[in-house]
């Protein structure tokens, strides 16, 4: 018992340090938002996640199997169908748009209400827990 009130302290401060730095993270871009109005955030291109291993198109690990030539260049994807969707059209991979950060405004925060439709009520005719002891 006492083990399991070790963990769950640990997880809570473990959970309360994440939320700190996203905040501390968040806080940050917003005062360089502030320092830099009307700048553009540079979206990763196919480039950048071929370079790191990924597919271009879902960002997952590829298979070195599955490639395509565009543009003079190898690209790495991890399934047929996102090798097809790139080949079909690859200039929004290729050449994305960047990115007003005030579109992002609501990236990172986190929802404080509780939806309405989660039951309040504990049935009354859930099964006993087993006796606690040795069994004989």
């Amino acid at each position: 018992m006492r083990a399991q009130r070790v963990l769950a302290l640990w997880g809570f401060t473990l959970a309360g340090l994440c939320l700190l730095a996203a905040s501390a993270t968040l806080h940050a871009e917003e005062k360089a938002d502030q320092k830099n109005p009307g700048k553009k955030l540079r979206v990763k291109n196919a480039d950048d996640y071929e370079d790191a291993g990924l597919c271009p198109v879902c960002h997952a690990e590829h298979s070195a199997k599955i490639h395509a030539q565009v543009g003079g260049r190898t690209y790495h994807f991890d399934s047929g169908e996102c090798k097809r969707e790139f080949k079909e059209n690859p200039e929004p991979y290729l050449n994305p748009a960047p990115v007003d950060p005030k579109d992002l405004k609501d990236l990172g925060k986190i929802p404080t209400q509780v939806p309405r439709d989660i039951p309040r009520d504990v049935p009354k005719n859930l099964p006993k827990p087993p006796p606690k002891g040795p069994s004989k």
